[in-house]
């Protein structure tokens, strides 16, 4: 019976009344029946295309009527259609209609039909309006970027959470509209900035508005970096030589150099910033490899004497650090363990400095009071044009400060003896090879003296540590003799302190504690708190004693002059073994100190745990 109705319908060209008859239907339909209500959706959607195009065209035909007619060539044929009702109004409440159908009906349609219907009519707005209904921003992106509206694809992939379609479209965007394209990257934080050096690599700062010379790539990696916290070595990298190769002060590239942590690569900024002819950025690099040498020698070809000095100072900031460590702490033996370190980085220090002395003496040349004094007998005198008080802002300067050149380098002895000796490491028989051949002992007379008097100073010092150190070793000799008187007294009765066994049955060692052991049994004690390399060497010297006190019981002679190589060889074994197990007492010696620490039962002796249970 439907399918009569339907052919009716068709057959008289009723149109409306079709559509009508299939909305119906499809409202009927249980929603299981996909095939069904997909086919009547893709029919219904024929219908509406259809209606929607020629309410257009009639649109056309009536305004070109109303604008013929204006001129007064309207057709007869024609006037009845100039004088029915516009239909704008109704095209409105189609499109209306239309884009409420696929609102509504969208999971039944089937998608790329349904894109190819509506392109076939040519209804473009209508293709857009289904694809973002759908999200489909890959086909909303396309039709943008083949029609060349490029804010109208930026808009849309910001709405948007795929980065991939960010990435496979920015080299394009980024060629043609490189602010809108920065602008919505700074608003995406999913986007991985090194997946965008493509992009960036593509731009041009000639693309950019007239309006807007900013660069787009720094302004981009900037942001990433300062406000997205990016801590890439890539992206770091990249944005060092942007810098570089871009900007044409250095003031950008020196925040960037010192900003903290770095994570860019100094090899690769060293190489940067010298091809690019950073002076100023290069001696920083050196100053973070610890190329201080470098780093003075670039400072000094610049003519910049105060980064030469900074440079020099931070060769011995170093040990300087690793001393206040060791002070805070209050650990001597850290002290200790870096006194060379600190002494090789004052080295180096003063050597920094003596190589800025010579530069700084090398150009420097007779003061103006040196001069005066040479042609005082010459000239006449008389009296100054300018009084003291009348002298320039900048002459009063030079006249109690600093004699400088035009390049800001110091070119007056004195000057340069007072900039050299603000480094306390360098003495003035430091600089004194450097001093100009014409230069006249007046202008360091009161250094020398100064020198001098440390000198004595110096040697005060030594003479008193000398004599302390001789009435030290005298005490020492003093002790050695009396150590060789010293005695103890053993009782015949006594017995040793570990096996409780007489003392004189065997050879035995009296501490100063009274304690008294066996030889061997203090041997055993003190295998049980060494390590096993001592341990092993005990043994092998008690069998060496041992092996050559037989030798010795067998060759009766052997006590005699003739045999002294034996009796050096006992001694020494004697000696090491002492050292070994006659170091200190083991009842009151460190070892027992050591032993405090231990707990009485082994936690791994199971059968004493149990034998203390309750």
């Amino acid at each position: 019976m439907a399918v009569q109705v339907v052919l009716l319908f068709v057959n008289r060209h009723q149109r409306p009344a079709l559509k009508s008859f299939l909305m119906q239907k499809l409202q009927t339909l249980r929603p299981s029946l996909r095939p069904q209500r997909m086919l009547l959706c893709t029919w219904l959607t024929e219908i509406q295309l259809e209606q929607l195009n020629r309410c257009s065209q009639h649109t056309v035909v009536t305004k070109y009527l109303e604008a013929a007619a204006a001129a007064g060539e309207a057709d007869s044929e024609f006037g009845n259609v100039a004088q029915e009702p516009s239909p704008d109004k109704s095209t409105e409440q189609g499109l209306e209609e239309f884009q409420n159908f696929l609102q509504v009906y969208q999971q039944d349609l089937d998608p790329t039909t349904t894109f190819k219907l509506i392109s076939s009519h040519g209804r473009m707005k209508d293709f857009l309006f289904f694809a973002t209904l759908l999200g489909d921003h890959v086909r909303v992106i396309k039709y943008h970027m083949e029609r060349k509206d490029w804010q109208s694809a930026l808009v849309c992939l910001c709405q948007q959470d795929d980065p991939e379609l960010v990435y496979q479209h920015s080299p394009t965007l980024m060629r043609h509209e490189p602010v809108l394209a920065v602008d919505a990257w700074m608003q995406m934080k999913m986007l991985d900035p090194r997946r965008l050096i493509p992009a960036l690599m593509r731009y041009n700062v000639r693309l950019n508005p007239s309006n807007n010379r900013q660069h787009q790539a720094i302004r981009y990696l900037q942001h990433s970096v300062t406000e997205f916290g990016n801590d890439d070595p890539v992206i770091h990298n990249y944005l060092l030589s942007l810098y570089c190769d871009v900007e044409e002060t250095e003031h950008r590239l020196l925040q960037f150099l010192r900003g903290e942590p770095k994570h860019y690569d100094l090899k690769h900024a060293l190489r940067l910033c010298s091809r690019q002819d950073k002076i100023e950025a290069t001696i920083q690099v050196y100053n973070y490899m610890g190329l201080y040498e470098e780093a003075v020698d670039l400072s000094l070809e610049w003519g910049n004497l105060q980064l030469a000095q900074l440079n020099a100072d931070a060769a011995g900031q170093s040990g300087s650090h690793q001393e206040c460590l060791g002070k805070r702490d209050g650990a001597d033996s850290y002290l200790e363990r870096n006194k060379s370190e600190i002494e090789d980085s004052n080295t180096r220090r003063k050597k920094l400095w003596l190589r800025i002395a010579e530069h700084v003496f090398a150009n420097c040349q007779p003061s103006q009071k040196q001069e005066e004094g040479e042609m005082a007998d010459k000239l006449p005198t008389a009296e100054p044009s300018w009084s003291q008080d009348q002298l320039p802002d900048e002459h009063q300067e030079l006249s109690q400060g600093e004699t400088c050149s035009e390049a800001g380098v110091i070119t007056d002895i004195r000057s340069a003896i007072k900039f050299v000796r603000q480094c306390e490491l360098v003495m003035v028989e430091d600089i004194l090879p450097f001093f100009p051949d014409s230069t006249l002992i007046d202008n360091f007379k009161e250094e020398i003296c100064d020198s001098l008097e440390q000198f004595n100073t110096s040697i005060q010092m030594l003479q008193r540590e000398m004599d302390e150190a001789t009435r030290s070793a005298e005490s020492i000799q003093n002790d050695i003799r009396d150590l060789r008187n010293r005695y103890g007294f053993v009782a015949s009765d006594q017995q040793c302190d570990l096996c409780s066994q007489p003392i004189l049955l065997r050879q035995f060692y009296l501490f100063p504690c009274q304690h008294v052991f066996h030889d061997d049994c203090l041997a055993v004690e003190m295998s049980k708190h060494v390590d096993a390399k001592t341990c092993d060497r005990i043994d092998e010297i008690r069998k060496k004693l041992q092996v050559e006190k037989r030798k010795s019981q067998r060759q009766p002679g052997a006590r005699g002059t003739g045999n002294t190589g034996g009796v050096k060889l006992r001694q020494q074994l004697k000696a090491e073994l002492d050292q070994h197990i006659a170091n200190e007492c083991p009842f009151c010696g460190d070892i027992m100190i050591n032993l405090s620490n231990q707990m009485f039962i082994d936690m791994n002796d199971a059968e004493v745990i149990n034998s203390w249970e309750v």
